[in-house]
């Protein structure tokens, strides 16, 4: 049935009438406003609106069209009753073949009051103009439009359709067509459209979130047609709904205004209305600011909201064109450029954050009106086949007949996909036609690949390409873990990547008579660099540790001040920018660690041996250097290229022997010894490694090193004092460690990992470290600079966690990240429990810390919220994250340039 006609049937002083087209919903909203206001009609008689797909979401107005009459017509005329099952009933009628749209009959919203006289030659009024226009539409019978199945993953919600009204017999599209890219592009620049990365929720699919750097509540996508087709991290062009048509921010889901061109809070077209605006339509009252929850705040918004374009695509083709030059997914040169700071995101943001009545938060909401890029998930997705439902496979076992499979997800983010088997393994076409094959089948995993999803068709079709195997084995489960998240393993390295590495010549060890590979660095560049390989430097690290980032030197100067030093391992002497190896490293981003392996970013040569700070050879670093008082307090500071010569490689459970026996008021040293000896037993990457080697160049010695970390942690707990005093903020997740089994590899028990003053130790001076490779980068690099922001923590969430604490009675300040982190020290001395509980939903209203350059963001934005540093990058972690390798390239172009510190005085 040509069910893409939308159709309303209404009833106004006893006329039966019926609407189509995008500008029936102009005209019920002026109809409805002149029912209330004209006193020949009954009080009983009131204007019905039916569950309908919104045309005029996609195909009313342009995107020039920010705020227009439908919309202020809207806000007037309130929202459209739920229809009755009378109505419902009542709007089937004879079929039809063809809908004549006259051109003239445009409903606009300055039609109405255009219209010629009528030729009784007395004046018209609006009621009666609109009800001859709406009889004029419906000369001609129109077929029931069927009721939408919900039930399906994909459907539901409206503010969408893109039907093509002007071609009655084509299949109607179940989604909105994308927006051309010419609109897109003026959107964005009117500020019209924003663009963003949508966060689809785990609990409710329906639902899809987009954050706006400087406004308090997340923009909502409620329902699938405001989803548009997207995938959970598709980048996206989005509109926000004109501030009149949010929800309150604790409104439940169904508690929203409606709009006149059928969205409602992001696109929802079946919505259960609010019963007093029914009853206010019905009784002629006009609904003021209290009424539809909007103040005086949401009257600046108008030029802010976005109305869709109509449909382009007039072939009646309901698979996308991959080829047209207006996919705004193939070009990356559109770009959102407004700032937090900017006057239209401060307006939003108030808006957002007291635009209702009496100051009452909103809920900005909003609709998807392109997709810029695709989410890398779309490629690699894990799941299960099986049947649709239960019926389905019912049918299939009874009959042994061909019954079509669907693809569901393992990952409640992703919508069920339809399978097309003509490329699948083997195994997947033997289940397509055979029962006893599929039940074997759907106990396995498999991985597919999203290839369409058209505006017709309610669920994209995927293509499996591999059958992983049963879902229950550890080694299926990995291999689907890494599949999804395209994790490259450490022999997936290409040859040219691997034609990167330096030569390094075979030598024979003089003291096992083994011939080794052994890397010596050049003279040229060692006389670059300042020589710190006379110095004692030690690294502490987890147990098992290879690549080696970072160590750290302490020395006692005789005036009682130290000379600290923090020095990370030059990654980037060894990947050159745009090599190939250097596009692996960028392409993996970053090591991944299972409990049972890791998959380096960088090949083992490099992340386990040349790059790695390992006792007793000389290493490539990046170094920073501070004079400070024994309390920490910074005097100078010195950046810079270095080499070094580790003389002792610590597990954190030795350095905290040695600070617990300070503490006591010993040395540490018996406990340093006592881990030194035990290590010898152990493999070559045993938890304490120590330079033993007999030339003459070894630093190591027990005392020394004892007394270095004993004032590395009696200036690291001063440092960690004040950061906290200054504002910082700490939220400590309990981590679980597993313990496997050493012939099947299976977790046999877990337990907690605890965080001890040799993990602060380590810590603060990597803050300290980043903090002032932010500072170097920053004032060399002002519009280029590899930063690392924070920004502020959710609003609402932050609200709910207030809201809860003062419902349990307990006493929690969230004022400022300085007055949580001391509320939560305080809960955590009077109340363990509800400290544990209190500090997990702390984490909920925090945000995503993200890497950003420093042209595109105002200088306010800069901050790290939880570390309360103005500045912020990483540069410690080069082996195993591939932003710090960046930063690396850019401090060596600033001291290259002349740049230093700036120092402390």
């Amino acid at each position: 049935r040509p069910h893409g006609l939308r159709q309303t049937r209404t009833r106004v002083a006893g006329a039966d009438l019926r609407l189509m087209e995008p500008s029936h919903d102009i005209a019920l909203a002026l109809l409805a406003k002149s029912v209330r206001a004209d006193s020949r009609v009954d009080a009983e008689e009131s204007v019905e609106g039916t569950e309908t797909r919104s045309g005029a979401a996609v195909g009313a107005s342009s995107p020039s069209e920010h705020q227009t009459a439908e919309t202020s017509a809207t806000a007037k005329s309130g929202a459209r009753a739920k229809p009755s099952s009378k109505s419902s009933k009542s709007s089937k009628s004879g079929n039809a073949k063809t809908v004549t749209t006259p051109k003239e009959t445009k409903a606009t919203p300055t039609t109405p009051s255009t219209s010629a006289p009528s030729s009784s030659g007395k004046k018209r009024t609006t009621s009666e103009k609109l009800k001859t226009f709406l009889k004029k539409k419906s000369s001609t019978p129109i077929p029931e439009i069927g009721r939408r199945d919900r039930t399906s993953v994909g459907g539901g919600g409206g503010g969408g359709g893109g039907w093509h009204l002007n071609n009655t017999n084509q299949p109607p599209k179940r989604y909105a067509e994308f927006w051309p890219r010419a609109s897109v592009e003026q959107g964005l620049s009117d500020g019209s459209l924003r663009l963003g990365k949508i966060r689809v929720s785990a609990h409710h699919a329906h639902e899809a979130f987009v954050s706006v750097a400087g406004v308090p509540h997340d923009v909502k996508f409620e329902g699938f047609d405001a989803r548009n087709r997207t995938f959970d991290g598709d980048t996206v062009v989005f509109a926000i709904d004109p501030v009149q048509f949010w929800p309150k921010l604790d409104d439940n889901k169904w508690n929203t205004p409606a709009r006149a061109d059928g969205g409602c809070a992001g696109g929802r077209a079946k919505q259960r209305q609010r019963r007093r605006a029914a009853k206010a339509a019905a009784a002629g009252e006009v609904l003021d600011d209290k009424d539809t929850g909007v103040s005086d705040i949401a009257r600046g918004m108008g030029d802010m909201t976005a109305h869709a374009v109509a449909d382009d695509d007039k072939d009646g083709d309901d698979e996308d064109d991959d080829d047209d030059d207006d996919d705004v997914s193939e070009t990356s040169e559109i770009h959102d450029t407004r700032s937090p700071s900017s006057p239209a995101t401060k307006l939003l943001a108030d808006a957002a954050r007291s635009g209702g009545v009496n100051g009452v938060p909103l809920r900005p909401v909003g609709r998807v009106v392109a997709v810029h890029e695709l989410s890398p998930r779309r490629d690699v997705l894990v799941g299960y086949l099986d049947y649709h439902d239960a019926d389905e496979k019912t049918h299939a076992k009874e009959t042994g007949k061909y019954v079509a499979i669907r693809f569901f997800p393992s990952d409640p983010k992703l919508p069920t996909m339809f399978v097309n088997t003509k490329d699948a393994p083997p195994g997947v076409k033997a289940a397509a036609v055979s029962f006893k094959d599929m039940d074997i089948l759907r106990k396995h995993l498999v991985l597919a690949q999203v290839r369409t999803w058209p505006a017709g068709s309610s669920h994209p079709t995927c293509v499996v390409h591999e059958v992983l195997g049963d879902a229950q084995d550890l080694e299926t489960a990995t291999a689907a873990l890494i599949a999804e998240h395209g994790i490259l393993g450490a022999d997936d390295f290409s040859e040219e990547a691997m034609r990167c590495l330096p030569y390094v010549p075979m030598s024979r060890d003089l003291a096992t008579g083994k011939q080794t590979k052994k890397w010596t660095i050049p003279h040229d560049e060692k006389a670059k660099r300042r020589d710190f390989t006379k110095t004692r430097v030690v690294s502490i690290d987890p147990p098992s540790a290879r690549d080696l980032d970072d160590a750290l030197h302490c020395e006692v100067l005789p005036d009682g001040t130290l000379l600290v030093g923090v020095h990370i391992a030059d990654v980037s002497h060894f990947v050159e920018p745009n090599t190939a190896l250097d596009d692996e490293a960028r392409q993996r981003g970053t090591s991944t660690y299972l409990t049972q392996k890791v998959m380096p970013m960088l090949p083992r040569l490099l992340c386990e041996d040349l790059c790695s700070l390992n006792p007793g050879v000389a290493r490539l670093t990046f170094s920073a250097e501070w004079e400070m008082t024994a309390d920490g307090e910074v005097l100078s500071e010195w950046f810079g290229r270095g080499v070094i010569r580790s003389c002792a490689k610590l597990d954190y459970g030795t350095a905290q022997q040695v600070i617990d026996a300070i503490n006591a008021g010993g040395t540490g040293v018996e406990a340093l010894c006592e881990a030194v000896k035990s290590g010898l037993d152990k493999s070559v990457n045993g938890p304490v490694r120590v330079d033993l080697n007999a030339d003459g160049e070894s630093r190591w010695d027990p005392a020394a090193v004892a007394r270095a970390v004993g004032g590395l942690n009696r200036a690291a707990r001063a440092m960690r004092r004040a950061r906290f005093a200054g504002g910082a903020l700490r939220l400590d997740q309990t981590k679980l460690l597993f313990e496997l089994d050493k012939a099947t590899g299976s977790p046999i028990s877990t337990f907690p990992y605890v965080t001890r003053e040799a993990n602060h130790l380590v810590e603060e001076f990597m803050l300290l470290a980043n903090a002032a490779a932010a500072r170097l980068v920053s004032r060399a690099f002002p519009n280029k600079a590899l930063l690392r922001c924070h920004p502020p923590p959710n609003e609402t969430k932050l609200e709910e966690l207030a809201q809860f604490a003062r419902e349990q009675g307990l006493n929690v300040d969230v004022s400022s990240a300085k007055a949580l982190h001391d509320s939560l020290v305080r809960l955590k001395q009077s109340n363990a429990d509800a400290y544990e509980i209190t500090q997990l939903l702390a984490t909920l209203p925090m945000q995503l810390a993200r890497y950003f350059c420093t042209g595109t963001q105002d200088l306010e934005t800069w901050g790290h919220y939880a570390l309360c540093a103005p500045r912020y990058t990483h540069f410690t972690s080069p082996i195993r994250r591939y932003p710090d390798v960046c930063v690396h390239r850019q401090i060596a172009a600033a001291l290259d340039a002349g740049f230093a510190p700036v120092g402390y005085g």
